[in-house]
């Protein structure tokens, strides 16, 4: 559990360091770069979430086994 609340806390800090980027270098609104820092973390979640957690397969002498 505290594995994916980890991920989520990494996921909003990009998030909110996409939005303010978005704010300060890209020049866009307000309500523009909050969507795209939702999207960003929600993306970045789920592929997180995805990459950390996904079971490995099973490999013996650099083989994969069924």
């Amino acid at each position: 559990m505290s594995g994916t609340i980890g991920v989520l806390a990494l996921a909003l800090a990009m998030g909110v360091a996409t939005t303010i980027g978005l704010l300060v270098l890209g020049s866009m609104g307000w309500h523009g770069s909050i969507f795209l820092g939702i999207i960003a973390f929600l993306l970045l979640a789920a592929f997180l979430n995805w990459v950390i957690f996904k079971p490995l397969p099973k490999i013996e002498n650099g083989q994969r086994v069924e």
